[in-house]
């Protein structure tokens, strides 16, 4: 009993830590594909050079998007392209020709902080109003003229930007934010057609645990480890 005692514990405190670091948005990776999220931007997703600038017969590059795992396909002259996404096998990445203006070239047209959205996700669940969470992305510029810099937004609330630069090169954009409403989403603050060309992975929204919960867990967990602590003693004193 006292064995079943401990498993028990020890899975309340292990559920969690979990649920306190379970990412809400789905298809975050986009291991799934072209799924779970929407966008003002057209897809190109699928078809070889569709995000090459006049690349297709009625595609013309930029305000397209593609979800794969490598960039040349879509566009032979991203040569500085990364082809996996770190530590996530699984992983593919949303690869982005950016637009001019929403009035520009953009073929589902909008406007949203700035400029046409180009990926709103799904939530696994509602984000709880006043409650703090931790967002974090990847992302890497995939040519090394006119580097995009990318705003994150929570509903209609910015809540940071990431300038792109050394094309090819990973770069992690992490903060922490109080949350309202809404959908989290992203847009691209550069104009230019010519370049601003990246892609995107790994977004993640995550709850702050509560100081309380926190504290809980470590209690749950106590009595195991103090046990194992006798248990050791007594091993070394045989």
């Amino acid at each position: 009993m006292k064995n079943l005692k401990y498993v028990l514990l020890i899975g309340a405190g292990a559920f969690a830590v979990n649920q306190a670091s379970a990412n809400l948005v789905i298809n975050g990776n986009f291991a799934a594909g072209d799924l779970d999220f929407t966008s003002d931007y057209g897809d190109g997703t699928g078809i070889q050079n569709s995000l090459l600038n006049a690349g297709g017969p009625s595609i013309q590059g930029g305000g397209y998007y593609a979800v794969g795992t490598d960039p040349k396909f879509y566009n032979p002259n991203w040569t500085y392209g990364p082809i996996s996404v770190p530590n996530d096998p699984n992983a593919q990445m949303l690869i982005v020709n950016g637009a001019l203006a929403p009035s520009e070239n953009v073929p589902g047209g909008g406007a949203a902080n700035g400029g046409p959205i180009i990926w709103q996700g799904e939530l696994s669940s509602t984000l709880i109003a006043g409650d703090s969470y931790t967002f974090s992305v990847k992302a890497a510029s995939l040519y090394q003229v006119a580097e995009p810099t990318l705003t994150f937004s929570i509903g209609e609330t910015p809540i940071g930007s990431i300038n792109l630069t050394g094309a090819g090169t990973w770069q992690t954009f992490s903060t922490t934010f109080v949350a309202g409403s809404g959908f989290p989403s992203f847009v691209d603050l550069n104009t230019e057609f010519s370049g601003n060309d990246f892609v995107v992975s790994e977004i993640s929204i995550t709850p702050v645990p509560e100081p309380t919960t926190i504290v809980a867990g470590a209690m749950l967990l106590l009595p195991f480890g103090m046990s194992t602590l006798r248990m050791l003693r007594k091993n070394r004193a045989v």
